[in-house]
């Protein structure tokens, strides 16, 4: 699974808005997604952070949301990286929103 970094530039570690994907079944997680990404867009936002857990509490405990989000971001190009532990870890993807 290759994923397209961030670059680290310490003055743009700021989060503009977060979305938390927990609970929520693909479909609604994928609407809710695209509309959160569209949001950051018209409001020029920098960087978001999506909050799609861990997967441990999932069948099998493996993270679908996560690698849907993942793919979903693949798909349109956008740099992201997995939060930093304070930020919540693996359960939490930063991305940098297009201009």
């Amino acid at each position: 699974m290759r994923t397209k970094r961030l670059q680290s530039n310490r003055g743009e570690s700021r989060i503009d808005e977060t979305l938390d994907l927990h609970g929520y079944y693909q479909i609604d997680a994928t609407a809710a997604l695209l509309e959160f990404l569209e949001e950051a867009k018209e409001n020029d936002y920098r960087l978001v952070k999506i909050i799609t857990g861990k997967g441990i509490h999932s069948i099998n405990q493996q993270a679908v949301i996560k690698d849907l989000v993942e793919d979903i971001l693949r798909h349109r190009d956008y740099e992201y990286s997995e939060a930093k532990i304070n930020q919540g870890g693996s359960g939490a993807l930063l991305v940098k929103i297009k201009s």
